[in-house]
């Protein structure tokens, strides 16, 4: 292989590995603020490129251990990937992008057909039981069916 052909080889790989962390930091912010209710530290967030903040996410009260523990455990491997990709990446490592939760899931829920062209995801609108469950939010707002449709 030519000098020319591994630059080109190389340059590919470390943009893949920006793409992936980006993508790495969207997933570690919503299963660390669905547990903990804080996101990354500081410490794993910086690098080259413009810190972005992270719109959206919650501390969400588990209706089941297991579901807690399945977060927990999902929570703390994005967060290795996150330093994985970080040490991979060395001085080339991005600083978080801007994130908005919100945002990335009501998208993630129309491409999905969970809800309509114009819904979005409701801050706590969805229920991790398998029936529609109904009621107030604090807020006052109707809560969603978990199929994400207004039931009403």
């Amino acid at each position: 292989m030519t000098t020319e052909a591994c630059t080109r080889c190389d340059s590919f790989r470390a943009g893949a590995f920006r793409g992936y962390h980006r993508l790495e930091y969207l997933e570690a912010e919503f299963y660390l603020r669905a547990v903990t209710g804080n996101g990354l530290k500081d410490s794993q967030i910086d690098g080259k490129g413009e810190l972005g903040g992270v719109t959206g996410g919650y501390k969400v009260s588990f209706e089941t251990k297991l579901g807690r523990q399945y977060a927990e455990e999902i929570a703390q491997d994005e967060r290795a990937h996150v330093d994985f990709l970080r040490a991979a990446l060395g001085d080339a490592k991005v600083a978080r992008p801007e994130i908005d939760l919100q945002e990335a899931f009501t998208a993630a829920a129309r491409a999905a057909s969970v809800v309509g062209a114009n819904e979005t995801v409701l801050r706590r609108g969805f229920s991790t039981r398998r029936r529609p469950r109904c009621g107030r939010t604090s807020g006052g707002s109707t809560q969603r069916a978990e199929s994400g449709r207004d039931p009403h």
